[in-house]
């Protein structure tokens, strides 16, 4: 599994899964550097969770759920007074966000 700042829906679902499978056993591969899609298309991996898509004819990408990116700013930021936020907006900001 790829995952960044997924716990907040990976546990629960994984607590879930293993009460109506409990038979199933579940190993995960992380680590800075690891390639989940050479180790998938290996046969190292029986599926991959990930938000990085790379088309390939090999495999199929199904979508979990949508992801949306927030904006979030002290209420006293001089952002936070407007209705839309442009790109060049954040040009002078500092931004914090998972790889």
């Amino acid at each position: 599994i790829e995952c960044h700042s997924c716990f907040q829906w990976l546990m629960p679902a994984l607590r879930e899964y293993q009460l109506a499978w409990p038979s199933v056993t579940l190993d995960f591969s992380s680590g800075f550097g690891f390639e989940p899609l050479p180790a998938l298309l290996a046969g190292e991996l029986d599926l991959v969770i990930t938000s990085d898509i790379q088309p390939r004819s090999e495999v199929h990408y199904e979508p979990l759920f949508d992801f949306e990116m927030r904006l979030i700013t002290a209420t006293n930021h001089p952002l936070a007074e407007k209705d839309i936020i442009d790109p060049q907006d954040l040009a002078d900001q500092t931004m914090l966000s998972y790889p």
